[in-house]
């Protein structure tokens, strides 16, 4: 910011000649001026030669008419020099607070970065976050215009617009702003890129439709940005959380969803406010500037250090099924975990083995998670029965219907399954379905390499298919019971008929089985 003061002085003297006298005494009163800090040059050059020439005759009568005079800066946050840049907010809110009648005002736009943001909590600014509006009219007017600009330069769009009609197209034109997903710098490269190229062999015609798929050289910026904060605790947790989460959280709900302090999410993204928008609050959602960032962490060959691996997902289930088990939904991060958990199972499961894991932390594995969720039931009894019902029986029935297949109180089974809820869908109401929420429960259910102690054999059909014929035995006995009918004798028959002929094809596996189990099966 060497030369700041300087050109907002030759500026004020443009635009305000009664400032320029004022502005001419203040460098032949002090020489050396030039040389000074910046806030002296702000003061001598801009700020006294304003307020000197506000109370003359012609501005005070313009003031009157046509309000304050305005300092327009564009971009403060690209100024590198951050201790001038302070040094410049501080200043100006000095000179506002002692001379609360100059008519002056500054109009500053920036990314609010660290050493910026701390300048800013005072009463005398007012902060407006342009994430809480929606530039996609913006961008499509900037777009219309450069596009109107380049027409009138470029003989060879002429051309082609008086062969083929308008270009771009509505259509194409709509694409692109979508493509650029509100984002200025991301619409100025793809501009660029469309009309000043270096394959002189195309047109832009030519090039346009192929920016709807193109991130325009911002790896390097994100990689650069991204370093600003990789040495703090929980950086890869925090960018990961932002890259794969299905709805943005506010800072205190990252916090919460990943199990971290609040303070030490917000020291990870402040240095990151260039590409990652940061609300004013914590209760506000964290979004990313542009979704390009989004494809630039989920993609190895293009982030390399800062990779998010789609396994991540198993720890935000992980994360998400700790969050709301047993408690209320009472925070932003509890209601996430409760609507979005399923999507991160669906999303790691659809992985092959080799990118499923494993990862640092606990649960390594999915297997591991569905583990350590039936363990919190595995001591309640008829746990064993229940859960081989659950994974074996070929319709999903109600647990009224389970509990009478299995002879057991229904208070007891829904003991069992309210726990499970995570893996197996337990509605309210005894005649609802129980299902498992993902086909690779069943599948860890039934794999004993994979759920060991939890392993559901196929000799439990045997189990079933007898309980089953005991039901329509009772039903054959007594058929004007007094008590209402759970399971119906047409139910019984089939059921008896079918974990039957699963029982057989499973014994007639290559597999010896002991005796000794399957007679215990059919005693009990």
């Amino acid at each position: 910011m060497a030369r700041f003061a300087t050109t907002l002085a030759c500026q004020l003297a443009a635009a305000i000649p009664e400032a320029a006298p004022f502005i001419k005494k203040a460098l032949n009163t002090n020489p050396g001026l030039l040389r000074s800090n910046l806030a002296a040059q702000l003061r001598h050059l801009v700020y006294e030669p304003f307020k000197a020439a506000a109370w003359s005759g012609p501005l005070r009568w313009t003031t009157l008419l046509k309000g304050p005079s305005l300092i327009v800066i564009d971009g403060l946050d690209e100024c590198e020099d951050s201790k001038d840049v302070q040094a410049f907010i501080e200043d100006t809110l000095d000179f506002s607070k002692k001379n609360p009648l100059v008519p002056l005002r500054f109009f500053i736009t920036s990314r609010v970065e660290q050493h910026i943001q701390g300048c800013l909590e005072k009463d005398q600014f007012r902060l407006e976050n342009l994430v809480n509006h929606c530039s996609h009219d913006d961008i499509d007017t900037f777009m219309r215009a450069c596009f109107e600009a380049e027409i009138k330069r470029n003989p060879v769009i002429r051309a082609y617009i008086g062969n083929h009609g308008d270009w771009p197209v509505k259509k194409d034109k709509d694409q692109l702003v979508d493509h650029i997903g509100g984002s200025f710098i991301f619409a100025s490269a793809l501009f660029r890129y469309i009309v000043d190229p270096t394959d002189d062999q195309s047109t832009p015609m030519d090039r346009l439709p192929h920016t709807l798929n193109m991130n325009p050289g911002l790896d390097t910026r994100y990689a650069k940005t991204l370093s600003r904060s990789k040495n703090f605790p929980h950086f890869s947790d925090i960018i990961s959380t932002l890259a794969l989460i299905f709805e943005p959280l506010p800072i205190i709900g990252i916090a919460e969803l990943l199990g971290i302090e609040t303070f030490e999410v917000v020291r990870v993204l402040v240095n990151l406010q260039s590409i990652i928008h940061i609300p004013g609050t914590d209760d506000l959602p964290v979004t990313m500037c542009h979704t390009s960032l989004c494809n630039f962490l989920t993609t190895e060959n293009r982030s390399g250090y800062f990779f998010t691996p789609p396994s991540f997902h198993l720890h935000l289930l992980y994360r998400c099924y700790t969050l709301h088990d047993g408690k209320q939904p009472d925070t932003a991060a509890a209601l996430y975990s409760i609507s979005r958990w399923a999507e991160h199972l669906e999303q790691f499961t659809y992985l092959p083995p080799t990118a499923q894991g494993p990862i640092l932390r606990f649960p390594q594995t999915l297997d591991a998670f569905y583990a350590h969720i039936f363990a919190k039931s595995e001591n309640h009894p008829h746990f064993p029965d229940i859960i081989s019902t659950v994974a074996l029986i070929r319709e999903p029935t109600s647990v009224t219907k389970i509990s009478k297949l299995l002879d057991i109180e229904t208070f007891k089974a829904v003991r069992v399954l309210v726990n499970l809820r995570p893996v197996i869908n337990t509605l309210e109401g005894g005649d609802l379905p129980v299902t498992v929420c993902h086909p690779s429960v069943h599948q860890f259910l039934t794999t004993e390499s994979r759920s060991g102690r939890f392993f559901v054999s196929p000799l439990y059909h045997l189990r079933l298919s007898c309980n089953y014929f005991s039901l329509n035995l009772e039903h054959m006995l007594a058929p004007t019971l007094s008590s209402p009918i759970v399971i119906r004798p047409y139910e019984c028959r089939s059921g008896f008929r079918s974990h039957w002929e699963d029982f057989l094809r499973a014994i007639s596996e290559p597999t010896i089985y002991d005796e000794f189990v399957i007679v215990e099966l059919y005693v009990k």
